[in-house]
C-alpha cells in the first residue's frame, strides 16, 4: 500500500487550506489623511464606510477660565467641566455631524491638562457619518455616546473636521489646538494575491490524495 502517498496527499491539502485561510485575512490600517499644527480645520478625502476620526491635542489656554458646575452635566456629574465643540461635513453635500466633548481637568484647574469624560452626539444632529453606537435617553433627550470622535463616512468625498473651541462657558478667547488630525481607519485584505495559489494547492492535494486511495484500493483488491 503507499500509504506515503496518501499522507503526502493530506499535507498538500491541508498546505492549501492554511493558505486559503492566510489569503482571506484582514486587518485595520489606519492612515492620517489630513493633519496641521495650530489650525482650527483639516479636511480630507474619505470613500464611503472609511472610519473617520478626529484627534488633537488640547489649545494651551483651554484649561483655563471657569467651569460648568458638577450638576450641569448629568454625563459627567462628578466632575466640573467644559464642553468642546467639533463639526464634521461632508462638503459635496454640506451634510454634518456635531459632537459635543466634555473635558474635565486631571488635577488642579487651570495647571493640569483635560480629560475627555464624556461624547455625544444629539440625535438629529448626525447627517455626514454612520456612528457606531445607538442612541440612549439618559438625559431626556436621545444622544449617542461614543468613545472618540469619529463615525462612518456616508458618502465619497472631501470631509472638513473642525474645532470650534472651547465654546462654554465664556468669555475669554480660545487657543486653536497645538496639533489637528484627520485620521482614517479602513479593513483591508493585504494577502488575496495568495487565494489562487492557495486554491491550486488544495487541488493539487486533492488529486494526489486520491490518487494515493485509488492507488491503495487496487492493492488490497
Amino acid at each position: 500500500m503507499k500509504a506515503w502517498i496518501v499522507v503526502l496527499g493530506f499535507i498538500i491539502l491541508l498546505s492549501g487550506l492554511v493558505i486559503l485561510n492566510v489569503s482571506g485575512a484582514s486587518k485595520i490600517e489606519t492612515e492620517t489623511v489630513a493633519q496641521g499644527r495650530g489650525i482650527w480645520e483639516v479636511r480630507g478625502f474619505f470613500r464611503k464606510g472609511d472610519k473617520l476620526i478626529v484627534k488633537y491635542t488640547q489649545g494651551a489656554n483651554w484649561r483655563l477660565g471657569s467651569y460648568f458646575g458638577r450638576w450641569e452635566f448629568p454625563e459627567a456629574a462628578a466632575f466640573e467641566t467644559k464642553m468642546l465643540m467639533v463639526t464634521v461635513t461632508h462638503e459635496e453635500s454640506g451634510n454634518k455631524t456635531d459632537f459635543v466633548v466634555i473635558l474635565t481637568p486631571t488635577g488642579k484647574k487651570g495647571e493640569s491638562p483635560l480629560l475627555a469624560v464624556r461624547i455625544w452626539v444629539d440625535e438629529g444632529a448626525n447627517e455626514s457619518l454612520i456612528l457606531e453606537s445607538k442612541p440612549e435617553n439618559l438625559t431626556g433627550v436621545f444622544k449617542y455616546y461614543l468613545d472618540e470622535i469619529s463615525g462612518f463616512a456616508k458618502y465619497d468625498g472631501y470631509y472638513t473636521a473642525r474645532i470650534e473651541g472651547i465654546m462654554f462657558p465664556p468669555p475669554y478667547e480660545t487657543d486653536p489646538p497645538v496639533w489637528l488630525g484627520l485620521i482614517r481607519e479602513r479593513k483591508v485584505q493585504p494577502y488575496t494575491q495568495f487565494f489562487p495559489f492557495g486554491v491550486a494547492v488544495v487541488l493539487a492535494g486533492l488529486v494526489v490524495l486520491g490518487f494515493g486511495l485509488l492507488k491503495r484500493e487496487k492493492e488490497r483488491g
